[in-house]
């Protein structure tokens, strides 16, 4: 399998799973928090579409990414801020309390540009240092660190579910590897 399909694959693979964990949640699911302090389903989601956003544009594209340049962060009625640990408290609850389909909108936009984005790329590319200043980290790493983070990110969503839901499951099979 070439590697560029493997990644899309992934992508693909952990957003279904992703969906499948939000179906049918209530507006207060999406805004629940198991602790004052801890993430809600709707406030991960946001995290989650910045630092896609963030890998895929900022890093990999050198463009301020859809959060900046679509004015996300207008839409979604908080003030403009490059990473998601820039925003407040009362910013957070604003938008955990948007409901789900707000909330899955920018993700969903973001994934979208990484999909066009990867469809440029040849294997050789992801060996390549987009950032200069972090010859440390290369173009493949980011996609990496992308299905990752949506893969740490989805598992906590599941858990917060099965806490406010008991005996929840999304059932056998969903997010399995197709050929």
């Amino acid at each position: 399998m070439d590697t560029i399909v493997f990644i899309r694959q992934s992508l693909q693979q952990g957003r279904e799973r992703l969906l499948a964990s939000l179906q049918g949640l209530t507006p207060e699911q999406v805004a629940w928090r198991p602790t004052p302090d801890a993430n809600s389903i709707g406030w991960l989601l946001v995290h989650m579409g910045l630092a896609e956003d963030a890998h895929m544009h900022k890093y990999l594209g050198r463009d301020p990414g859809r959060w900046v340049r679509d004015r996300w962060y207008e839409r979604l009625g908080v003030p403009e801020v490059q990473r998601a640990v820039e925003l407040t408290d009362a910013h957070r609850r604003h938008i955990e309390g948007l409901g789900l389909e707000p909330l899955l909108r920018f993700p969903e936009a973001v994934r979208k540009e990484t999909y066009a984005l990867l469809a440029t790329l040849k294997p050789g590319d992801l060996d390549r240092v987009p950032l200069p200043e972090r010859p440390d980290l290369l173009a493949g790493s980011l996609f990496r660190h992308t299905i990752n983070h949506e893969a740490q990110h989805g598992g906590q969503i599941d858990f917060i579910r099965g806490l406010r839901q008991a005996g929840w499951d999304m059932g056998m099979g969903v997010g399995m590897a197709q050929r």
